[in-house]
This record gives structure tokens, sequence and C-alpha cells, in this order.
């Protein structure tokens, strides 16, 4: 974090350990994004860095305390922005039954089951595969 630009802080609590999802979106300028375990720079623990108007993203899983994010403006850099800090439930999600019936060649008559046990809904499920 050495870019000495603009630079704003935030901080948040969270108990128990926890996943946290941060994204900063809607950017017209290069900003930097950091998230801290104390207000000092020395106590990185992710960072996101992308060049020019690029949204930044950090999806970490942290142990309960207060955690401090940053937002740098790279080489003097301002720009208005949308912090998001998502610090929603642990989903504890199982998949409980999966299936699947296979289609004939060309044909697009398969399917996947899916069953599920815990978590709390909305869910978002996605798949990838050949």
């Amino acid at each position: 974090m050495e870019n000495n630009g603009y630079r704003d802080c935030t901080y948040f609590y969270h108990y128990p350990e926890w996943p946290v999802n941060i994204s900063l979106t809607g950017l017209s300028a290069n900003l930097e994004l950091f998230l801290l375990s104390s207000c000092d720079r020395g106590s990185c623990l992710e960072f996101s860095q992308h060049s020019g108007t690029d949204s930044e993203y950090i999806n970490a899983f942290l142990p309960a305390g207060t955690c401090y994010v940053v937002v740098d403006g790279y080489n003097g850099a301002v720009s208005n922005y949308t912090l998001t800090v998502d610090c929603s439930s642990s989903c504890n999600f199982n998949l409980a039954n999966l299936s699947a019936t296979s289609s004939g060649c060309g044909q697009q008559s398969g399917s996947i089951n899916i069953a599920s046990l815990g978590g709390q809904p909305n869910y978002l499920v996605t798949y990838s595969g050949a």
C-alpha cells in the first residue's frame, strides 16, 4: 500500500470465523482494494490491484475480529465507487443426492437431479463441464 494517492478506510467486526466477499465496483479511475487486520500497512491480509477501471474483489475466510477495508487511489487516482462487504452466514450447504440421466447422441434430453441439506436459501448452483 504505497501509492500515496487518495485513501479511504472503513472497518467491520465479524464473529465467528466467517467467509467475507468484498467488491469495489463502478470505478472511473484506477483504485485498489486492501483488507487489513489492523490500521497498519504491514497487516495486509488480502489485496486486489487490477489495472485501469476494472473492478476489485477480495474473497477470504477471516478469523473473528475487526478488519479494515482500504480503498487506495493508484498514483493519486480519485473515483466514485461502490464498496460492498458481504459477511453473510455460512451456508453449510451439502449435496445429499446427486444423480444424472444421459441423453442420446445429439439430444438434449439429459438431466441432473440435486437434493440438498442445510444452508439458508437462496442458493446459486452453477455447472461447468462437457
